[in-house]
């Protein structure tokens, strides 16, 4: 038993950080700076712009998602956890898998995107099997969310991610579906909010997985779909907020960091579902709204509540981590 609680999320989210300080953050930067006219040397801007996606969108908040299931997925889903040794080679495999992706050589970069295939694939694997195991009741509101997650996150290697419609796609229904599902584990315990009931489960689960099938046919088809799109996206996150009493939890929590972080994730990703309904897509502008505003809001507030946990020790201060949120 003791062999299967061995935490492994500090593995992903420690080399998830580092890739994203080290290389994604500086050239996204650099990728900023070029477009606005404050750096005007724009040699290698196009494979600089394409490792800097490559290494945000698997590294970054991949890794993250990846440690957050593994970590938070059992106790979601009702199941056993899967042992260290079953997962804890992932998170190389998939580093390795983004660094041959970024090496100009169509055969190493083949060789690359089968890499990340594959270890989004086993993930795929662990978490259904541990679906499986686990409450039957918790199959459709959150294992489908994982299996839609890293369904997507495998494909999404042989997909052009420098199209922002493309890489909007991938955070929507691989990143933040998956974020979704686990952090429905921290709204539970921490919050003491609800959990789905059968009939609620459903109509999230049905909302969450027609938004990214019209979001699909709307980028891969250019369907006139956007507008449906929005409102699914927005009755996905209505549902998640309305079934698991998340507004009277927050009310009832009071003010605290992780409180600001829940509300910032879920206004962010209503602004952007709104703006596909009333607007013509702006997709580079939603898809770093969706990728800082709500995804990397909600990784610095987990993190810090699941380090501190697990070490004993606090992160960050509360103060410091509002600040920083």
């Amino acid at each position: 038993m003791k062999r299967t609680r061995i935490p492994v999320f500090h593995r992903f989210w420690g080399a998830a950080m580092l890739a994203a300080l080290l290389i994604g953050f500086p050239l996204g930067s650099w990728v900023w700076s070029v477009l606005n006219g404050v750096v005007d040397n724009v040699r290698f801007y196009e494979e600089l712009r394409s490792i800097h996606l490559t290494v945000q969108v698997f590294v970054f908040f991949g890794l993250f998602v990846a440690g957050f299931a593994l970590q938070s997925g059992a106790h979601v889903l009702g199941g056993s956890p899967p042992k260290s040794e079953q997962v804890i080679w992932i998170y190389p495999l998939i580093l390795l898998g983004v660094l041959l992706r970024c090496i100009p050589a169509a055969n190493i970069q083949i060789a690359g995107n089968i890499i990340i295939t594959a270890g989004n694939l086993w993930l795929l694997f662990v978490m259904l099997r541990t679906a499986l195991g686990g409450d039957k009741t918790r199959l459709i509101p959150i294992a489908s969310l994982f299996a839609i997650g890293f369904i997507v996150l495998a494909a999404a290697p042989w997909l052009d991610i420098s199209d922002a419609p493309k890489a909007f796609f991938v955070l929507w229904s691989g990143v933040f579906l998956i974020v979704l599902a686990a952090g429905q584990q921290l709204i539970a315990s921490v919050l003491n909010a609800k959990r789905f009931n059968q009939m609620g489960g459903a109509i999230f689960a049905i909302t969450a997985l027609a938004s990214v099938a019209v979001l699909g046919l709307t980028v891969f088809t250019e369907a006139n779909l956007s507008q449906v799109a929005g409102i699914l996206m927005a009755l996905t996150v209505i549902s998640y907020i309305a079934f698991l009493g998340v507004i009277p939890a927050l009310i009832k929590t009071g003010f605290t960091s992780l409180v600001i972080a829940l509300v910032f994730n879920f206004l962010w990703a209503l602004i952007i579902a709104f703006s596909l309904v009333f607007a013509d897509p702006a997709w580079d502008a939603i898809v770093h709204i969706l990728a800082l505003g709500s995804i990397t809001t909600m990784i610095i507030a987990v993190a810090a509540r699941v380090l501190g946990f697990f070490s004993g020790k606090v992160a960050l201060s509360e103060g410091a981590l509002t600040i920083l949120i």
